[in-house]
């Protein structure tokens, strides 16, 4: 990363199991597969963000099932764009089951697909790795 970050944001990731495999997004933006999620908008709260980023990013409505855990080191968790800017995160992830919709893809998706988890598509963001692997571990809460 070449300059600090210029701005916070809250967001929320979208741990989505399906018997055995997770659902993941190949990223329009950078070409990295990671979690659905995004970044709060000022008035919600993290679980209305949930629903409404998993349902824009990949057309399927969830039931959350578990808080997996709250990410902020800022080394972990600062992301440069394409266009320049750089923001430091916030992120929360939460385990999530499907009750509807169809998988459908956005602007923001060049791909969506059910995965093992243990055999991650490449490129992974970096920083998704970490959370699926906390996932997986079942761990009580992860706050880093």
């Amino acid at each position: 990363m070449n300059s600090e970050p210029t701005g916070l944001r809250v967001s929320i990731n979208a741990f989505i199991v399906h018997e055995g495999e997770i659902l993941l997004q190949r990223r329009s933006d950078n070409g990295n597969w990671n979690l659905p999620g995004g970044g709060l908008e000022i008035g919600e709260s993290l679980t209305v963000a949930l629903h409404r980023e998993v349902l824009e990013e990949t057309g399927l409505t969830v039931a959350i099932t578990r808080y997996i855990g709250v990410y902020s080191d800022p080394l972990e968790t600062t992301l440069q764009y394409p266009d320049g800017r750089v923001l430091h995160y916030i992120a929360h992830v939460l385990e999530c089951r499907v009750t509807g919709g169809l998988l459908q893809m956005d602007h923001e998706s060049l791909e969506l697909g059910w995965f093992d988890p243990h055999a991650l598509p490449e490129p992974f963001s970096s920083q998704h790795r970490g959370r699926v692997a906390d996932a997986l571990e079942g761990r009580a809460t992860v706050f880093r």
